[in-house]
């Protein structure tokens, strides 16, 4: 809490598609990370972290679509009902398939969502992302995985003095906001 009242908080986004893309392997994801933890942005933990977490392959990037088709093919070939239309056998299989796509999905922001909670110390990360994005040029695109974390007071910045809100790095993603409810907007 701050002598207003008011509790402080910063945001750490991590844009998946984007991370997925710039740390395709492991020698590219240590070259990338490595600068960054000898400048101290990034603690032993988190550059461990990040380098065994990025360097699971094409599975785990792709997982949705490996269970979709890994249980749509395993339904298709143990199916073998004499009674059941072409129809009534592909719908079955099709099931199986979404069903895989969807324990994926799941099991894959589960999966981020944990790595994000790993990472020690958040600020320095956030200060690496954004250094690494400047230093590989790649646009940041597709959906950003959210983790808010309490600052360290050595870690409090300077506040915009036309908005009062918190001067972050100037990342291209939208900065998270609560929503306000609806009881203080009626006052």
């Amino acid at each position: 809490m701050t002598d207003d009242g008011k509790r402080r908080f910063s945001t750490l986004e991590y844009p998946v598609k984007w991370a997925d893309r710039v740390f395709s392997s492991r020698a590219t994801t240590e070259a990338l990370l490595g600068p960054e933890r000898e400048t101290g942005n990034l603690t032993s933990h988190d550059y461990d972290a990040i380098v065994n977490f990025h360097s699971g392959g094409f599975v785990r990037r792709n997982l949705p679509l490996v269970l979709f088709l890994a249980s749509s093919t395993g339904a298709a070939l143990t199916i073998k009902r004499p009674k059941w239309s072409p129809l009534r056998r592909n719908l079955v299989v099709l099931g199986f398939g979404a069903g895989g796509w969807v324990f994926g999905a799941v099991n894959r922001i589960t999966s981020y969502s944990k790595f994000l909670g790993s990472i020690e110390n958040p600020a320095g990360f956030k200060k690496a992302l954004y250094n690494i994005q400047n230093q590989v040029g790649v646009p940041l695109t597709g959906p950003v995985l959210v983790r808010p974390y309490q600052p360290s007071p050595d870690e409090i910045e300077e506040q915009d003095s036309t908005t009062g809100k918190r001067n972050n790095h100037p990342f291209i993603f939208k900065p998270f906001t609560q929503a306000k409810s609806s009881a203080n907007t009626d006052q």
